[in-house]
């Protein structure tokens, strides 16, 4: 593979340049003229990648990083949804592959419990050798947990998003319609061992899919989607629940109609969330495809014009990185569905974009930080700038 340069950094920011709604703002620093560029070091040896998108990148405890998607095989052998990488990309032989079922099964969700052992939800009836409807637990060593409470039903459509809280408590959310045989309508709290907790309460639940569920620090829940109500109520496809399952009121007026078109990615930070998706509107008022609210729920700034949003990372310095299909940001064409912003929402970062060149020549679907601050790309891409990159790819 062949390295990047980026230039000098420069911000670009929301005011007036020739008409086009930017100004130039303060440099990111030489600090970060790196950051972007491809790390040619990552995948050093691999052969033809993954045969399909990868969905979901989960950091493990031992460093290693687990990829998880609709594929069926990575480097011509098979891998049913899941591979397992050394934190320098090299694959781990001894966990997995999986015995995933039907042929066409996928995972879409992933996360890592405090005891190393990991969650996966996807689209599946068996995995690793267990019947396990939508969801399974791994040891560590990536064998099947049979001690998680699945059930013989387990549930009864895909899981989209699991996030856990700080108790450990296991939200998932989806397209399904019951747990174990009961009422789940898309969105379900299990305790660490898969028994479902009915300390939270969803009622009739949300009237259609949920597509992302994140945990605050303060354990209460945000859940995007395509719904248009919860518990009987108008909730536009974006809503932030306690800890019981009931709706926080304040933070609803603040949203308002909240979105016209399906959200599909979710971040909280200490300053605020971030809400990407399809949509055009955000309640009431016009807006691109990802923006910023405080914490309360009110709207900070708009920084994605058009195209869909999948996935948001934020990095140490408080930049926030956003994936999804698009080429634009900011009024900035040819931000090629990637793109570093400023911890504000309000700056296009130039020397990543420069370092990106190209851009990625499908969907990014996942992202994740290392330990480092290299960062991992996951997606239906094949070629990143121009260069082989099935799947999966680490930026500096």
């Amino acid at each position: 593979m062949r390295s990047l340069l980026a230039p000098a950094a420069v911000f670009l920011g929301l005011a007036t340049l020739g008409g086009c709604g930017l100004q130039i703002a303060e440099p990111w620093g030489a600090a970060n003229a790196a950051v972007g560029s491809l790390d040619e070091s990552f995948d050093a040896g691999w052969g033809s990648g993954f045969t399909g998108s990868v969905d979901a990148i989960a950091m493990l405890s031992d460093g290693g990083i687990l990829a998880a998607g609709r594929f069926t095989a990575f480097d011509a052998r098979a891998r049913g949804g899941l591979v397992k990488f050394s934190a320098d990309g090299v694959p781990d032989p001894g966990f997995g592959p999986f015995a995933i079922s039907p042929a066409n099964a996928s995972v879409h969700a992933v996360a890592v419990q405090s005891d190393g052992r990991v969650l996966v939800g996807g689209d599946f009836s068996g995995f690793a050798g267990g019947s396990t409807a939508k969801i399974a637990r791994l040891l560590p060593n990536g064998q099947l947990d049979t001690s998680f409470a699945v059930g013989s039903t387990g549930f009864d459509g895909v899981v989209s998003s699991i996030a856990l809280d700080s108790q450990g408590r296991v939200y998932v959310g989806g397209t399904f319609s019951t747990y174990g045989g009961s009422a789940a309508p898309r969105l379900v709290r299990l305790a660490a061992n898969g028994v479902r907790d009915t300390g939270f309460a969803v009622g009739s639940g949300f009237s259609l899919d949920v597509n992302e569920v994140v945990v605050e620090s303060d354990d209460r829940v945000l859940a995007g989607g395509s719904f248009t109500a919860y518990q009987g109520i108008s909730r536009s496809r974006f809503v932030r629940l306690l800890s019981d399952g009931s709706v926080d009121a304040s933070f609803a007026t603040a949203i308002g109609t909240a979105a016209n078109g399906s959200v599909n990615a979710l971040l909280s930070t200490s300053t605020g969330i971030l809400v990407g998706g399809n949509f055009s509107f955000f309640g009431g008022l016009e807006t691109g495809t990802s923006l910023w609210l405080d914490a309360f729920g009110a709207r900070r700034a708009s920084f994605l014009s058009a195209g869909d949003t999948s996935a948001f990372a934020r990095q140490a310095d408080g930049a926030i990185l956003v994936g999804g299909d698009f080429n634009r940001v900011l009024d900035r064409v040819a931000t090629l569905r990637l793109a570093r912003i400023s911890s504000d929402g309000t700056a296009l970062d130039e020397a990543f974009l420069a370092a990106n060149g190209t851009g990625f020549d499908g969907v990014v679907r996942a992202l994740a930080i290392q330990a480092d601050g290299k960062i991992l790309v996951g997606g239906e891409f094949r070629t990143f700038n121009g260069v082989a990159a099935a799947g999966l790819l680490r930026l500096k």
